[in-house]
C-alpha cells in the first residue's frame, strides 16, 4: 500500500502541474476561437456568469486534462478499491515509453 500511496501522490502532483501550466493558455486560446466563431455574440462575454461558463466548458474540453484526471481516478481506485486499477497506469506507461512499447 505504500507504493500505491506514493503513486497516487505523484499522479496528483502531475495533474496539478498540468492544470497550473496549461490552464490559462487553453482558456485564452478557446475564448479567442469562440470570438472568431461568434463575432455577433461578443457582448455576451460582458456577462460574468456566461464568461465563467464558457471558460469552464473550454477548460474541461481539454482532452489531455480529462485523460490525466482519468489516470488519477485509476490511481485512487488502485489505492483504495483494488490494486488492479493500477494496471491502467502501467498500460499508459508502456504506450508512452518507446522502449517499453516493443
Amino acid at each position: 500500500t505504500g507504493l500505491t500511496t506514493i503513486h497516487l501522490a505523484f499522479s496528483l502532483v502531475w495533474l496539478l502541474f498540468h492544470i497550473l501550466s496549461y490552464r490559462q493558455h487553453i482558456i485564452d486560446l478557446g475564448v479567442d476561437e469562440w470570438k472568431e466563431a461568434n463575432p455577433r455574440s461578443l457582448n455576451m462575454l460582458g456577462n460574468p456568469a456566461y464568461k465563467a461558463y464558457l471558460e469552464t466548458t473550454i477548460f474541461f474540453s481539454d482532452k489531455e486534462l480529462v485523460y490525466n484526471v482519468f489516470l488519477v481516478v485509476c490511481s485512487f481506485l488502485g489505492r483504495y478499491v483494488n490494486f488492479l486499477f493500477n494496471s491502467v497506469n502501467t498500460i499508459d506507461l508502456c504506450m508512452n515509453v518507446p522502449l517499453l512499447a516493443k
